[in-house]
C-alpha cells in the first residue's frame, strides 16, 4: 500500500525505527580457518561489537543469525547515519597451524599457493597471460 512508502526520510524523524541485520552462512576456502568462524559487526547504538556464534568444524559455516535494531526515537543524526555510513562484518576464524615438511620448507609462496589451491582464477589467468605473452615475444 502507498502508505508504507517515505518520499522524504524527514517524515520519519521522532519515530520508532526498526531494522533487522541477518547473517545466514558463508562459504571458507581453506580448510585451515575451520576450526572456529565467526562473525562481527557494529551498528549504530552499539556500544562494542556483535558476534555470532562460533561454528567449527565446517567450510559452510551456517550462522542463521538476526537481529532487530530499534531505534525509540529517529533523531537526524540516525538519518545522516544511514546516507553516509555503513555496517561493515568482520569474518573472524581460529587457524591452525602445523609445522612445515621438509619438502616445502624451500617453495616460494606462489609455488605453496599453487601447491595448495589458492590461485584464484584471476591470479591464474594472469600467470597463463604473462606467460603466453613472453612465448610470443621470444619467437619473433
Amino acid at each position: 500500500d502507498e502508505d508504507s512508502f517515505i518520499e522524504d526520510p524527514a517524515e520519519l524523524l521522532g519515530q520508532k525505527y526498526h531494522f533487522k541485520i541477518a547473517i545466514k552462512n558463508c562459504e571458507i576456502n581453506n580448510s585451515r580457518y575451520s576450526k572456529g568462524i565467526y562473525v562481527q559487526h557494529k551498528t549504530i547504538g552499539d556500544e562494542k561489537p556483535v558476534k555470532t556464534n562460533v561454528v567449527q568444524d565446517t567450510l559452510s559455516p551456517e550462522f542463521n543469525y538476526s537481529r532487530i535494531v530499534t531505534l525509540p526515537s529517529l533523531t537526524q543524526d540516525h538519518l545522516d547515519y544511514f546516507e553516509s555510513q555503513s555496517i561493515t562484518f568482520f569474518v573472524h576464524a581460529c587457524q591452525v597451524d602445523t609445522p612445515p615438511v621438509a619438502s616445502v620448507k624451500k617453495l616460494t609462496t606462489k609455488e605453496l599457493r599453487e601447491m595448495d589451491g589458492q590461485m584464484t582464477a584471476p591470479m591464474l589467468r594472469r600467470r597463463n597471460t604473462l606467460v603466453s605473452s613472453s612465448a610470443i615475444v621470444d619467437s619473433q
